[in-house]
């Protein structure tokens, strides 16, 4: 089948290398689309190439194409001038055809000069071109972007972040050192600081705050539990670091709620008084903003913990069956601990609770990773 595929985008390739056009030197576009659909911690990996983007074409007119699932990461993004709206067909399933061809309509109205396609899959490379955008530039993986102007080929191990600055590249685009980004605004960051002051009255100053997160790997139409640290570990740190003074707040989505419950209960109702439970009661915005006030976030290859590096908040990622090297943090104020070595389940991919990698991460790693994180850091 896959040899039938290869065989397939090489005949397209040559298909579509008549519509292919070449960028001038000087070329300087009124307006250019970043097609990102999906999912969270993927979308805000691409805000590092549209500020470069904006930073090459300061007058340009930028807006981002996202599917409802992630379009609040963009909502509040600096340098960006507006959405484009995918409906359901950028929730990271596979499109019908109708609602497809809909959506290259509407694009080709919006008529944009220039479009950097942010995804692997052959439907997206596609969709500009039905759209009449003549520049296209995007990944070409595996041949899927055989109707792409210029292609990235990307690397077997290279992070999405810095992939999708190499496609920025194309036109024009330059960034030295990709800084993952999202802007809270002063409404969500009022809110979390009402929120933590309502829960510790008396909480000093000076006294750390920490988010620990111990859900993850869900995205709509998967879900990927062997991406989970053991909820027991997480107990067991949680209850070292309200030992050691520090305040916890537990986030999640409303599914996480009996998960967090379970952490919280090991706490004990001394340690538990320290800690706030937020599952499911915040929208993104409002999430980024409570971690933007913490010292330190503890979580797995999630789209919280991006979105906790994105608001500066040092973090400490647990990664096991996906590889840090493409998906990992690479705010150097982060450590990550991964130990897919001697997995049986990553050798041969992903089979949920067979997968040992997660569990071989010990408790008292994670511990010192977050004493060395949390070290002269404090709420803001």
């Amino acid at each position: 089948m896959a040899l039938l595929l290869s065989l397939a985008y090489r005949l397209l390739s040559l298909v579509f290398s008549p519509f292919r056009s070449h960028i001038r030197p000087d070329f300087s576009p009124r307006s250019i689309l970043v097609l990102k659909p999906c999912c969270i911690g993927d979308v805000l990996m691409a805000t590092p190439a549209i500020a470069a983007l904006r930073a090459r074409y300061p007058d340009a007119r930028i807006s981002a194409a996202v599917g409802p699932w992630s379009r609040p990461v963009l909502e509040g993004n600096p340098h960006l001038d507006g959405l484009f709206d995918l409906g359901d067909t950028g929730n990271g399933r596979t499109p019908g055809l109708i609602p497809y061809l809909r959506l290259a309509l509407r694009l080709r109205r919006a008529g944009f000069a220039a479009c950097v396609v942010l995804d692997r899959s052959p439907l997206w490379s596609l969709l500009p071109w039905l759209a009449g955008i003549p520049v296209r530039v995007g990944i070409d993986s595996g041949g899927r972007g055989f109707s792409l102007s210029l292609k990235v080929q990307p690397l077997a191990i290279a992070h999405e972040a810095r992939l999708y600055l190499d496609v920025a590249k194309m036109l024009g685009a330059t960034c030295k050192e990709p800084r993952l980004e999202y802007v809270p605004s002063a409404g969500d960051v009022a809110w979390a600081r009402e929120q933590v002051n309502k829960a510790w009255p008396d909480r000093q100053a000076e006294s750390r705050v920490v988010a620990i997160h111990p859900a993850g790997g869900a995205n709509p139409g998967t879900f990927q539990p062997s991406k989970r640290w053991p909820t027991e570990r997480y107990a067991a740190l949680a209850a070292n670091l309200a030992s050691s003074s520090c305040y916890l707040i537990f986030t999640g989505s409303a599914d996480d709620a009996e998960l967090v419950n379970e952490v919280r209960e090991a706490l004990g109702p001394a340690w538990r008084a320290r800690s706030l439970d937020v599952t499911g009661r915040t929208t993104l915005g409002q999430l980024a903003s409570l971690y933007s006030l913490c010292s330190l976030f503890v979580g797995g290859d999630s789209g919280p913990l991006h979105l906790a590096e994105a608001v500066g908040t040092p973090v400490v990622a647990l990664f096991g069956p996906t590889d840090p090297a493409i998906y990992g943090p690479l705010a150097r104020n982060s450590i990550t601990l991964y130990k897919s070595e001697g997995c049986p389940a990553c050798a041969g991919g992903d089979s949920g609770a067979s997968h040992t990698c997660m569990a071989a991460i010990e408790e008292d790693e994670v511990w010192r990773a977050a004493c060395h994180l949390l070290d002269g850091r404090s709420l803001a």
